[in-house]
């Protein structure tokens, strides 16, 4: 069962309908061509329907060259379809509780920011990449870090929404560049508030069991959705159901949290950047060192000083001054606090407490 089965089934109102997907060299070089041609070798051994397309460096279309087509892709609202599964949900004698923060996870049951507390059969934790685009089409290219676009319709003109230039989540303050700016001029030469995504090291979703609960509970995660969470949330939604049921799903083995990384420079160095998030206590911006503590502080515009602890409460990570969201992120689980200490973003559950 996919998407469309799903929204057909449901009677989900959500837009969907099929497009082609495009990927495309990021320059015209030999080496990002050959990049290219390995990508659709790749695909073709993997059985993926692709196309190689010519597009000749119209500047109607980008000034792109060579592309990979790839067909019986889709589009729809995501939030059209969230609204309609979870009416779905409800009808079937479900419930959904929304701004509702859940504290503590234990097995199979949960303690909410109230006290509440919810046992189960089965506890699945998942994060998730906000994607609000309703689009006609779908562009990325080969770059490192690799560039998007799509085409959002409105009634009476379309807008181009590009994407890219990601950055590391907790960077030093002198590690970060303009993204924004960085990605005006690549626009600009073709032819923005940013999100944050999770990406593991491999690049490749993480679901199944949760390792820490291994033999204890029924509990499972979803998580690491490398900027493709409505794909991603479909997969794990099938994975999921067919572990619970106690059913084989022949994806399990590709996606698990248990999985070993696949050698190479890049996931080395990825988890090597990790690694050292976690045991390093860098003095950073608004991160200072008292006594033996480390304080977040924030100056606001009347010069006033707001100190928080620096310590993020999920993994106990000391957290970092973003300059350029003006927040306080955590270099190893991703959770962000906004200046004010206060968390908008997990898996933390909890604000930075006040100094």
């Amino acid at each position: 069962m996919g998407l469309d089965t799903t929204e057909g089934e449901e009677g989900i109102q959500c837009n969907f309908a099929g497009v082609h997907v495009y990927l495309f060299a990021h320059a015209h070089t030999k080496e990002a061509h050959d990049k290219l041609l390995k990508e659709f070798v790749a695909c073709q051994n993997l059985g993926v329907k692709v196309e190689m397309q010519e597009l000749g460096n119209d500047p109607a279309s980008g000034k792109i060259g060579t592309a990979i087509q790839f067909a019986n892709a889709a589009k729809f609202h995501p939030l059209l379809y969230i609204n309609g599964l979870a009416d779905a949900i409800v009808k079937k004698g479900g419930k959904s509780y929304e701004e509702t923060r859940v504290m503590k996870c234990e097995g199979i049951k949960v303690t909410t920011e109230e006290a509440f507390q919810v046992t189960a059969n089965a506890l699945v934790i998942t994060t998730n990449s906000p994607i609000n685009h309703d689009l006609s089409a779908q562009w990325w290219d080969t770059a490192d870090t690799y560039h998007y676009m799509r085409i959002e319709q409105r009634q009476d003109f379309d807008v181009l929404v590009v994407g890219g230039e990601d950055t590391s989540t907790g960077m030093k303050p002198r590690d970060f560049h303009d993204p924004y700016g960085n990605l005006a001029k690549w626009a600009k030469a073709r032819w923005t508030s940013a999100e944050e995504v999770f990406e593991p090291a491999d690049a490749f979703h993480i679901i199944g069991p949760e390792p820490l609960e291994a033999g204890k509970a029924d509990q499972y995660v979803v998580t690491g959705d490398s900027g493709q969470g409505m794909t991603e949330s479909t997969v794990a939604g099938i994975m999921i159901k067919d572990m619970i049921l106690g059913k084989q799903n022949s994806w399990v083995k590709a996606y698990i949290p248990q999985r070993k990384l696949p050698l190479s420079k890049q996931t080395l160095s990825n988890v090597a950047e990790e690694i050292q998030h976690t045991v390093e206590f860098y003095f950073s911006g608004c991160v200072v060192q008292e006594g033996l503590t480390k304080i977040a502080v924030y100056k606001d515009g009347d010069g006033n000083l707001h100190k928080f602890s620096a310590i993020c409460s999920h993994m106990k990570c000391v957290v970092k001054w973003n300059p350029l969201d003006a927040t306080f992120d955590c270099p190893w689980d991703g959770s962000i606090s906004d200046h004010l200490g206060h968390c908008i973003n997990g898996p933390a559950k909890a604000d930075l407490p006040p100094h």
